[in-house]
């Protein structure tokens, strides 16, 4: 609701730099909250919150770093392309790792769910048919 409050109080075409400081602080102050209450029962949900978060920040403040016109870095165009690429690499090693997690989640999911099924006897001369498959499901 605050980052909403954020994008419509300062619109991005009048001022991108006040509107990216307030969406930093907004993350990073999620972040703090999230870190001090932890609201899952799960460790590791709570710490893959707080990784996103942190991320965010970063990313925040990498680009709000873009926006500023000092003629430290805000003229020079290898550390634009640098600050980009490393805002894109963060936001796809992001993603690949989410991904990845979810993927091992399924495959965990799936092996805990196949445990539960009884086995049938396997018969050598018989095929293995849909209708049986379906039989087993349903049992």
């Amino acid at each position: 609701m605050l980052l909403t409050l954020a994008a419509s109080a300062l619109p991005i075409t009048s001022s991108p730099a006040l509107q990216l400081v307030c969406i930093a602080n907004v993350v990073m102050f999620s972040l703090f909250l999230y870190a001090g209450v932890l609201p899952y029962k799960t460790m590791r949900f709570n710490l893959t919150e707080c990784t996103l978060l942190a991320t965010a920040g970063l990313m925040t403040a990498i680009v709000s770093g873009l926006t500023a016109y000092d003629s430290y870095w805000g003229h020079m165009v290898l550390v634009e392309i640098l600050m980009i690429f490393s805002t894109v690499g963060l936001a796809s090693l992001t993603c690949l790792v989410m991904i990845l997690f979810i993927y091992k989640e399924l495959r965990r999911e799936r092996r805990a769910q196949r445990e539960k099924w009884p086995t049938l006897p396997a018969k050598a001369e018989e095929p293995w048919l849909w209708g049986t498959y379906f039989q087993h499901r349903r049992s």
